[in-house]
Parts: structure tokens; C-alpha cells; sequence
């Protein structure tokens, strides 16, 4: 009777293996791809929003695929990019970097339905405004409806 419930469990071990393993394989879903902004579930705004470095580059990248790299003006300040993707539901992580602005952020995130996220490049090297000096850094915001300055 023990030899039975050897082969019985070996099955179910089996079983659990593989769908780990797949689960493993899909824990970010399928990559990110461009689309339409109707067909997009996920809106992703990029700015630069530092005087200091008036040209910033900015690459991001969604679950190891990248999905912007170029250069982000100040010009005025409020002027941010729209790249619209679908994404899968699910968990994700987006890594944002810059050489020029001697900058990255890791961050992990959940979609389900559309979402809007706005990612900013900070950076004031003295004081503004009472402001009072900002690092270099990235703010990343995740939202459930568009942002305010749409």
C-alpha cells in the first residue's frame, strides 16, 4: 500500500511542478506592447521636470521590455509625453533610468482595467522657490482615471 501512494503523489508532485513552473513563467503576463489609444489599458505619461537639466534621457522598460528611450525636454515644464500600451492584468514591474540625469527607479504594480501612470524626472540643484534643493530622482504615480493635467 505504500508503494501505491508513491506513484500516487508522484503524479500530483508532477502536476504542481509544471503549473509552478508556468505560473513562474507568466508572473508578469505577456510583454507590453504599443497601441491605440483606444485599445490601450494602460497610459503611461513621461516628463522631464527639471530647469536644472533641461535635456534629460529617459528609457523605460515594462517587465524587461522596453517601451520608451529618448530624449524629454523642460520646455515649459508641463509637458508630458503620452505612450499608450496594453498590458496584461496582473502584476507588474517598470524600471525607469537616465544617464544624463544620473537616475533610476524599480517599481513593482498591479493592473486590472485601465490605468494611468505618470512618471516624472526631479532634479533642482539649488533652491527654487522655497522649494528648497530636490535630488535626482523619479516620482511614479499610478491612477484608476486620467490625471488632472490631461
Amino acid at each position: 500500500m505504500v508503494s501505491q501512494r508513491k506513484f500516487v503523489l508522484l503524479p500530483a508532485f508532477i502536476l504542481c511542478a509544471v503549473l509552478l513552473t508556468l505560473t513562474g513563467c507568466q508572473f508578469y503576463g505577456g510583454p507590453p506592447t504599443t497601441a491605440a489609444r483606444e485599445d490601450a489599458n494602460f497610459i503611461l505619461f513621461v516628463s522631464n521636470q527639471s530647469f536644472d537639466l533641461s535635456t534629460v534621457d529617459i528609457k523605460v522598460e515594462i517587465d524587461g521590455v522596453p517601451v520608451v528611450s529618448r530624449d524629454f525636454n523642460v520646455a515649459n515644464q508641463h509637458n508630458w509625453i503620452e505612450f499608450p500600451l496594453k498590458l496584461s492584468t496582473g502584476d507588474h514591474q517598470i524600471v525607469v533610468t537616465s544617464t544624463s540625469g544620473q537616475s533610476s527607479l524599480t517599481h513593482k504594480f498591479s493592473t486590472f482595467g485601465k490605468k494611468w501612470c505618470v512618471v516624472d524626472f526631479w532634479y533642482y540643484a539649488t533652491e527654487e522657490g522655497g522649494a528648497g534643493p530636490t535630488p535626482r530622482h523619479f516620482s511614479f504615480h499610478l491612477f484608476d482615471r486620467p490625471p488632472g493635467f490631461q
